[in-house]
């Protein structure tokens, strides 16, 4: 990823954060860079001007999601896998999470496999 993250935190602990206290969640993550882990990719789809869009399940509401905007259209990611991603958080939109600017770090089809990689990556 050549994004430098400047937060990191976990999907879960990202969209809670927003969900909890919006206020500190805004002055910590928003328009930073953040390396988010462990996110559960729930669909994927592109915008009218041909950008990638994924969104992670983060539960355990169906509507607790973030959403993830990609420059590239292409991406190689199926529902389910789980996700070691960077982007700009833009803050709570519409109750969600959104960032941009995203790359993907890792994927697996795991949570136990996205953790292996990502020590693997730190040896």
């Amino acid at each position: 990823m050549t994004n430098a993250a400047e937060e990191q935190t976990t999907a879960y602990g990202l969209l809670f954060a927003f969900k909890w206290d919006a206020t500190s969640a805004n002055k910590k993550y928003k328009n930073k860079i953040v390396t988010v882990s462990g996110g559960e990719v729930d669909h994927i789809d592109r915008t009218a001007s041909g950008k990638g869009h994924v969104a992670l399940y983060v539960g355990p509401e169906p509507t607790d999601l973030i959403h993830c905007y990609f420059e590239r259209g292409d991406l190689d990611l199926e529902p389910g896998q789980f996700v070691f991603l960077s982007g700009r958080c833009r803050g709570l939109m519409a109750g969600t999470v959104v960032l941009d600017s995203c790359e993907i770090g890792l994927v697996a089809d795991t949570p136990e496999e996205l953790c292996q990689k990502s020590i693997a990556t730190r040896k």
